[in-house]
C-alpha cells in the first residue's frame, strides 16, 4: 500500500473509501484506474456481499 501510494497511486476499498484494511476489499492503482474501478464495484457489489465472500472461501 505504503508503495502504490508513495508512487501517486490511490488505495481505497471497493466503495473508494480508506478503511481498507477493516473492509474486506482493496482497490490499489493509479487514480484514474482506481476511481474506474471503484465505479464498477460500486454498482456490482454491496458491504455485506463483500463480508460474505471472505467466508466463502475459508476451509472449514
Amino acid at each position: 500500500m505504503l508503495i502504490v501510494q508513495e508512487a501517486g497511486g490511490t488505495v481505497s476499498d471497493f466503495f473508494g473509501c480508506e478503511d481498507y484494511l477493516e473492509g474486506g476489499s482493496i482497490v490499489a492503482a493509479s487514480p484514474a484506474i482506481a476511481k474506474a474501478i471503484v465505479d464498477v464495484t460500486r454498482r456490482h457489489f454491496t458491504r455485506e456481499s463483500i463480508a460474505g465472500l471472505a467466508t466463502h472461501f475459508i476451509d472449514k
